[in-house]
Formats: C-alpha cells, structure tokens, sequence
C-alpha cells in the first residue's frame, strides 16, 4: 500500500515517479524536497562529488545511475551544513586526499576537456570486426555522454545546469593549464612557469573539492586567488555558501557568540563585505599608516652609510687634506 493507496504500477527509475507507483510505498512525496531548487540541487551534487564526478556521470547510464545521483545530491546537502557549522565550533580540519580525483580531472582536461567529450559522442568510431569469412560489418560505437544519462529524464532542468557547469569549468581549467610546448622564438629561454602551474593545481583541487574553501577559511589560510577560482568554477556552490553562511552568523549574532578573528576575517573574504569595523578599509588603511609613521623615525635616524662623509665633517678638515672637488665643496659652505 502507498501513501495514497494502493500501488498500481511499478515506474521505470529512470522516470518522473507517478501517484501510484512504488516510491510512495517507501514514504516519498509527491515534491522531493532534495530537488525543490535545481540550482541548490546542482550545487549539492558538485559539493559532493566535484567536477570528477561529472566527468563519471558520462560513463555511468545503468539502472543504479539515478539512486546514485540522487544519494550526491543528499550528502552534498548534509556537506554545506556540516563544514558551515564547523566555521563555528572547535575542532581541527579533517584531512582528506582529493589527488586521484585532481589527476582524473587534470587527464580529462589535457585530453581536450568538454571537446573531447563531444567530438567521441557526436562523431562515432566505427569498430571493425572480423568474422571467420573475413571482414564483418562495421558498428557504430560512441562514449555515453551525460545527456544519455537518466536524470535527464527526471530532472531535465538539472540536467541542462550539469552540462552548462561541465563546459563551464573546463574552459577555465583549460585557459589556466599551462602550455607544455609553448610557442617561443628560436633563441628565448622557456618562460618560467611555476606560478602558472602552482595557480592550476590550486584550481584542480577547487574544481576536485569545491567546499575546501571552507577548509581554508577555518585554518585561517584563505586567500582571494581560492575564491576567485570558485566563483569561476562552482559559481552555484558559491551561492549556498554564502546564504547559509549569511543565515548562521545571524544565529549567532543573536546569541551573542563570534568565531575566532582568523576565522571571521576569512567569512568577510567569502562574503565580500566586513563584518566588524576593525576588518573595513578605513581602519586596515589607518593600521597601515600608523606602521610607516614609526618607521620613518628609525629610517631618518639612521647614521650616515660607512665610507661616505657628510657635507659638514669636509668643512671642519685642513684645505691641505682635501680632494679639488672636497676642497670646492668645502669653500662653498664658508661663504
């Protein structure tokens, strides 16, 4: 029996569930609220599963497909909450590995990225069997791709998001990953690149785990390149973050309870705006001011560098001992 009644048909996985089919047996609703949003839903999916695991939804159409997608998008859910509310609380940052999933993204990537994906799924590669009176026919084969995935038929509005979101971050990787033969004149030197490739790998992580921002904001290690390459990339996972973390510190606003400064000065970075007068621009200009005026003293007492005479110790030195230009610079102070 269903929540409505009693269950007249079995639905496929792969489609919109119906009043009577099975999922209301096992206590579904007519609205999931997991997918009430289908931005919020993407954001989840990527929270949890990263660009890695859009790159495996294009392989991955059997039956199960649709559970596992739906189980992405719950944990990413429970993922938002869980590493907003360790902003707040004590505790060190959970350690993790995320470097297949970079390797596996920085592979898909240098072998074109969203190109590749489309040139194996809309130009097919004919495979060639050999029967034992020679030569078969030939078969069209072509790399599933995330539009033959079923939650284009459950969720076709998502379906659309995953896809702008894949080509999305591809391009971005794609324009930051640096150039391994990069094209020089005969007798320059190899541009160095390292800044380059320590810019990307942080991107590959971001791209990989999107919510080790948050990460980075309770290490107090944050820093604007970390933000600008996830409002680049997961600029939906951006958006939760910044509502739910508007949403707890007016919790805690109201009972009077603050992180710690580290951690409040990397929430005003992932905001965009200061949370307390000491972070806003006048003061951090008036801090700056204040340290240049104690060095200048020390820098305009400091004695004149060794081996060079000041203008007055010349005039006090007999003419006799005194180089021709000393000597002119000398008279020139008597007069």
């Amino acid at each position: 029996m269903a929540e409505g009644g009693e269950v007249s048909h079995f639905c496929s996985r792969d489609q919109k569930h119906e009043v009577g089919c099975e999922y209301f047996a096992d206590g579904g609703t007519m609205e999931d609220p997991l997918h009430k949003d289908p931005s919020h839903s993407v954001a989840s999916f990527l929270a949890h599963s990263g660009l890695h695991g859009l790159i495996h939804m294009g392989h991955d159409v059997d039956e199960d497909a649709l559970d596992k997608y739906n189980l992405s998008v719950k944990k990413g859910h429970k993922h938002f909450d869980k590493k907003i509310e360790h902003l707040f609380s004590g505790g060190e940052v959970e350690k993790s590995d995320h470097s297949k999933s970079r390797d596996l993204i920085h592979d898909w990537i240098s072998k074109g990225g969203i190109t590749h994906d489309i040139h194996q799924e809309f130009l097919p590669q004919e495979i060639q069997d050999f029967a034992k009176g020679g030569e078969a026919k030939k078969k069209s084969h072509k790399t599933p791709a995330i539009h033959d995935h079923p939650v284009q038929h459950s969720y076709p509005e998502q379906n659309i998001l995953l896809q702008v979101a894949k080509g999305r971050m591809s391009n971005y990787l794609n324009g930051l990953r640096p150039q391994e033969n990069a094209p020089r004149l005969t007798f320059d030197s190899k541009p160095d690149d390292r800044e380059q490739k320590r810019s990307y790998q942080k991107a590959l992580h971001i791209a990989a785990h999107p919510l080790s921002v948050l990460e980075e904001a309770k290490k107090g290690t944050l820093e604007p390149e970390h933000i600008r390459h996830l409002k680049s990339l997961h600029p939906e996972v951006d958006d939760v973050i910044q509502k739910k973390l508007t949403e707890r510190i007016t919790k805690d606003q109201l009972s009077g309870k603050k992180p710690s400064y580290k951690v409040r000065q990397s929430m005003s970075m992932l905001l965009g705006s200061p949370l307390g007068s000491e972070m806003s621009q006048s003061n951090m200009q008036a801090v700056q001011a204040t340290f240049q005026s104690k060095q200048q003293p020390q820098q305009q007492g400091q004695p004149p560098a060794r081996g060079k005479k000041s203008a007055s110790s010349l005039s006090k030195m007999d003419d006799s001992y005194l180089t021709r230009s000393n000597a002119l610079t000398a008279r020139q102070q008597k007069v």
